[in-house]
């Protein structure tokens, strides 16, 4: 099998700096966050009318957020989570 890798490697281009470093993670139904809370120690995000959970992993935010079943409704809050701030990356369970 020689060759090029089957997937290519991608870098990351360390321009991302401070207080900017963030990861949204979405979930269709509150059940499928369970073990993404846990894992990071993520905290209820009381107060926060977008965002279930709240924390960091070493210097990066971590924030939750509970879509809803079905196309429209994960576009709609998908749209909602990144117009929140800046964010670097986006993770999808469930």
């Amino acid at each position: 099998m020689g060759g090029r890798p089957r997937y290519p490697t991608i870098g990351h281009d360390e321009r991302v700096t401070g207080l900017a470093k963030r990861v949204v993670v979405l979930a269709p139904m509150q059940p499928e966050l369970k073990a993404i809370v846990n894992s990071f120690g993520l905290r209820s995000a009381e107060g926060d009318d977008l965002f279930t959970h709240a924390g960091s992993a070493g210097d990066w935010s971590v924030v939750t957020l509970v879509t809803g079943m079905g196309p429209a409704v994960a576009r709609e809050a998908t749209q909602r989570a990144l117009a929140a701030g800046p964010c670097e990356h986006v993770m999808v369970v469930g």
